[in-house]
């Protein structure tokens, strides 16, 4: 939802007999909220021009290429396409993401390419990788009583491969405990798209140091996986997010999605329960 905030908030400037140039105002809003980008269209469509100065926009497409939003973190291509907003001419400028006012749902389509080379430089990051731990973490059961220690990700590496399949490598260690010997982990597995929902892992095959470990441990982790990756966990948000295409080509992953934002939902999901 911090896309759809950042071009609300370029809209909400256009909101007034004094904004002529639709498109470069909400671009420069657009390159504001990211570290960089290397190219960056945007067009904002108004049926007739005065619909604007109610507060309403008929559609929003954004085209960008080399998107930066953290040092680690970039995005070769990102395309965005919003359906007709309305209510605009109620928001404020400066209205945080959780407070955008907007009464009515907002929906549209987002395409995402990502380079294999950049989902690595990605993995290098430690807000990335502290979010794999805790994944890897919650879906190895423990043993013994609660204190044991967590596993911590070393060199982690991902190559793409042919007919939709991808290859996963990492090494693990106890976490605090330098002696602890590393375990090479090694995951390969094609990847499907379950009902629009979630990405579902493909005769995966996984190894630690070298040796294949159970069929039914891997089904474990695999359907945890599935489950943790679930998009209907966003709907208690107001949030409805669908998987329309997930592709392996060459070096990169493209991926697109329908994104629906219900503000209501959202507001009911948050007030106590009598």
């Amino acid at each position: 939802m911090e896309l759809l905030a950042i071009i609300l908030s370029g809209l909400i400037t256009l909101v007034s007999p004094v904004g002529l140039i639709l498109d470069r105002t909400l671009a420069k809003a657009v390159r504001e909220s990211v570290t960089a980008v290397d190219q960056l269209a945007v067009r904002v469509d108004n049926a007739p021009s005065y619909r604007i100065l109610q507060g309403k926009v008929e559609r929003v497409r954004i085209a960008s290429r080399g998107v930066k939003l953290a040092p680690n973190v970039k995005i070769h291509t990102l395309e965005l396409e919003m359906d007709p907003i309305a209510d605009l001419s109620s928001l404020s400028a400066g209205t945080a993401p959780e407070n955008l006012g907007v009464r009515q749902p907002l929906q549209g389509a987002m395409r995402l390419v990502l380079t294999e080379e950049d989902i690595n430089l990605a993995l290098q990051s430690q807000q990335i990788k502290a979010k794999l731990e805790e994944l890897l973490n919650g879906l190895i059961p423990t043993r013994g009583n609660s204190s044991t220690r967590g596993y911590e990700l070393l060199n982690l590496r991902l190559q793409l491969l042919d007919n939709n399949r991808l290859s996963f490598q990492v090494g693990l260690s106890q976490s605090g405990d330098p002696q602890s010997e590393q375990l090479d982990l090694m995951l390969e597995s094609g990847v499907k798209v379950v009902a629009g929902r979630s990405l579902q892992l493909q005769n995966p095959k996984v190894s630690v140091n070298g040796r294949q470990i159970s069929s039914r441990l891997v089904a474990s982790l695999t359907n945890g996986l599935t489950q943790r990756f679930d998009l209907r966990q966003l709907e208690d948000e107001g949030i409805t997010a669908r998987l329309l295409q997930f592709d392996i080509v060459g070096d990169r992953v493209d991926l697109a999605a329908f994104i629906r934002f219900d503000p209501a939902s959202s507001r009911e999901s948050e007030s106590p329960s009598d």
